[in-house]
């Protein structure tokens, strides 16, 4: 049980220092542009993603890296790395949320976050403070 303890406390710590942190990614144009954010699926806990305008860039899902574990701890986490391809020229809003997917009311994270793509197509995810 501290194991797990001690484990949650690390990625509430960790998710303390995204959110403050302002992120951009930039990506040529028609790439997919993927923002890794810290996840530990073990808490049963997932990210959501909600994009305002589909028109302008797509979710395309996402792919769980657990961290190293050498000691061969339960319950260490990782990151989560969600990917998206740009659609058409525009700014739109994206809302991420980390919580059970069983529970929209049980959200441990949000953070919002804007693709901006270009007219050449390039993209950039930058997630607002």
């Amino acid at each position: 049980m501290k194991k797990i303890i001690i484990a949650l406390v690390v990625v509430l710590a960790v998710f303390a220092f995204v959110g403050c942190k302002n992120v951009r990614i930039s990506k040529p144009a028609s790439s997919q542009i993927n923002l890794t954010l810290p996840s530990n699926p073990t808490t049963g806990c997932t990210w959501s993603v909600k994009i305002e305008d589909e028109n302008i860039a797509t979710y395309l899902g996402s792919d769980y890296k657990p961290h190293s574990n050498p000691g061969g701890m339960v319950g260490v986490g990782g990151d989560e790395e969600l990917h998206f391809r740009t659609q058409n020229p525009g700014v739109t809003k994206v809302y991420l949320s980390y919580g059970h997917a069983w529970n929209e009311n049980e959200v441990y994270t949000r953070y919002t976050a804007e693709i901006t793509v270009k007219e050449d197509m390039s993209g950039r995810i930058e997630i607002l403070e």
